[in-house]
């Protein structure tokens, strides 16, 4: 990117006294292109990258104010300067001037360190917009990949086998997340999990990461969750306050148990038949606080066609502006309406469900849907 000094700023202007005086007041320590018609300068326009164009309001091929908008469909970032030597109606030029997008609008003859100083503004201005877009498109950048490397770190797909069928679905509200959700195939049966930091974004996002590869050093040990939650509280020592996390975990077996701990987390949703059981919180938040509730495992038994669905409470707690939250009665009653759809549809169907309950508003939390199924 060139210096302030370097810039190159086109000169419209018909009359080729001012136009020397212009150069004159411009050079150096600018660069200056002189032109004097509309035509000429749009030549100019297509041939160079200005950094800043000062145009006559009268030109001998049309106004300054056409040619501007022509400029700044060629270069949308670049300001330009309109200038005119009539008196008549100062107020309406003016207002026509600013209406119209320009940067500044004066009167000639103009004082010269009025001009140098006003150019001086504007270029540097227009450097730090620069320098700010630049930012951003590398902070977006960032995040993109932050974005990729989150993902991969789910499954993949769903995970299938003789005995369970389980699927999640995760909608952030940001760029990253705060939740995260994971099954993966033991030596004996299946580990499922739903994570979800507080917050959301970035700072949320990488304790998230953290927390996911807690959990994947926790499970090399023991799968069970009297040992793994044990573990997991010596692992997460990174959440200082007020940072903390909630988690179900659970260790399904092939004979249909599922052995689990809510750490926290919203109840967990037990499609039993004609029936649906909330099944509470057991055990404190992962935070690094001691706290005195004892940690408790629960274990119960799922029939061939039963449903755990598990969410994040950023599906529990949505509504649209000013309305009640989604809530745990119509998650239940969503949750019924889609007992006979495959796991698939099913969260389609409640993720629908909730998104016609908040009128399609945007999200204010990430959401986290998982369902597992016995077969």
């Amino acid at each position: 990117m060139s210096t302030i000094k370097d810039s190159l700023i086109l000169v419209v202007e018909d009359e080729p006294g001012m136009r020397r005086g212009l150069r004159r007041v411009l050079m150096p320590p600018y660069l200056v292109r002189e032109t004097a018609s509309i035509e000429e300068a749009i030549s100019a326009v297509n041939e160079s990258k200005f950094d800043l164009a000062l145009v006559d309001v009268r030109l001998p091929d049309g106004d300054g104010y056409q040619l501007m908008q022509a400029i700044k469909q060629k270069q949308p970032d670049l300001d330009v300067i309109l200038m005119t030597g009539s008196t008549s109606e100062p107020d309406e030029k003016l207002y026509r001037s600013l209406v119209e997008g320009a940067y500044y609008f004066f009167f000639k003859p103009i004082d010269r360190q009025v001009l140098l100083a006003l150019v001086d503004r504007c270029l540097r201005l227009r450097r730090a917009q620069q320098e700010n877009l630049g930012h951003i498109k590398r902070l977006s950048a960032d995040l993109a990949q932050a974005a990729l490397f989150q993902k991969s770190l789910l499954p993949d797909g769903p995970l299938i086998n003789s005995h369970w069928h389980i699927e999640g679905r995760l909608r952030s509200c940001d760029a990253v997340s705060g939740d995260t959700f994971a099954y993966l195939p033991l030596k004996e049966g299946v580990a499922v999990a739903l994570g979800d930091v507080a917050g959301h974004g970035v700072r949320s996002a990488m304790f998230t990461g953290m927390l996911i590869f807690a959990l994947r050093s926790a499970l090399r040990v023991n799968p069970h969750p009297c040992e793994l939650l044990c573990l997991l509280r010596q692992e997460t020592d990174f959440f200082v306050p007020p940072n903390f996390a909630t988690m179900v975990y659970g260790w399904l077996t092939d004979d249909g148990a599922c052995h689990y701990f809510n750490a926290g987390h919203p109840d967990i949703f037990w499609q039993h038949g004609d029936d649906i059981h909330l099944l509470p919180s057991t055990a404190p938040l992962l935070m690094n606080t001691p706290i005195s509730i004892p940690d408790e495992i629960e274990t119960i038994s799922l029939a061939p066609g039963d449903r755990l669905v598990i969410c994040s409470d950023g599906l529990l707690e949505a509504r649209y502006e000013k309305g009640a939250e989604f809530g745990k009665e119509r998650m239940q009653g969503a949750i019924r309406s889609a007992s006979l759809l495959p796991i698939p549809g099913a969260i389609d169907a409640i993720l629908a469900c909730m998104d016609e309950h908040c009128r399609h508003r945007p999200q204010a939390d990430d959401i986290t849907l998982l369902i597992i199924e016995r077969l």
